[in-house]
């Protein structure tokens, strides 16, 4: 009798360790639940942010910036980009030189700029051979904007803004991108103010 009782708690020590190892491996190998999706949007505490060579992108980076009432910070180059450098066919110009190699990074000039003020950021620059210019990179990763929302728009005749968004992406894959926008110089005020409200969040 003595002996049936000791197998029976015997037993039941097994039962005990065989769940809790269960229960250890299922935790171990459980995935981690996933994050809540990330829908970004235009905050008020936004800065916009460009770079321009010529003044179309800056002249468009004010008007947001005015209508946004929002702060603005210029990307400037420690080394001013002449006319010689922007001229598309110059073999010897900067331009040609950096879209020939994309880990040239232009220095900035300037001090530093505190982002920790700043929950959103709207990106300006123009087009060079279809894509962003160094420079922007520059900026990306120079500063920590991961987990703030970032706008991106262009400034272009004609070439989209796509191929320069999935570059600023893979600089930055941890930022809130919103799909930006390539933007005629000579968009009107309405069209304009009409995409801002666009990408505020909805009541």
């Amino acid at each position: 009798m003595e002996s049936k009782h000791i197998a029976i708690i015997i037993v039941a020590a097994i039962v005990v360790v065989a769940s809790i190892a269960v229960a250890l491996w299922m935790n171990g190998n459980q995935k981690p639940p996933e994050p809540e999706p990330v829908d970004p949007y235009l905050t008020d505490d936004v800065l916009v942010v460009y770079f321009s060579a010529t003044g179309n992108t800056a002249d468009i980076a004010e008007r947001i910036a005015e209508y946004l009432d929002a702060d603005i910070y210029e990307i400037v180059p420690v080394v001013p980009y002449t006319d010689e450098d922007l001229e598309r066919e110059n073999p010897n110009g900067r331009c040609y030189k950096e879209n020939q190699n994309k880990s040239i990074r232009p220095a900035i000039a300037g001090d530093r700029i505190d982002l920790s003020k700043y929950s959103s950021i709207i990106l300006g620059f123009p087009i060079w051979y279809k894509l962003e210019p160094n420079i922007i990179l520059t900026f990306l990763e120079s500063y920590d904007v991961s987990d703030m929302t970032v706008i991106p728009f262009c400034t272009s005749w004609g070439t989209g803004i796509a191929t320069a968004e999935n570059n600023l992406f893979l600089v930055e894959p941890d930022a809130n991108w919103m799909h930006g926008r390539q933007l005629d110089t000579d968009i009107s005020d309405e069209d304009l103010f009409s995409w801002l409200d666009s990408l505020k969040k909805k009541a």
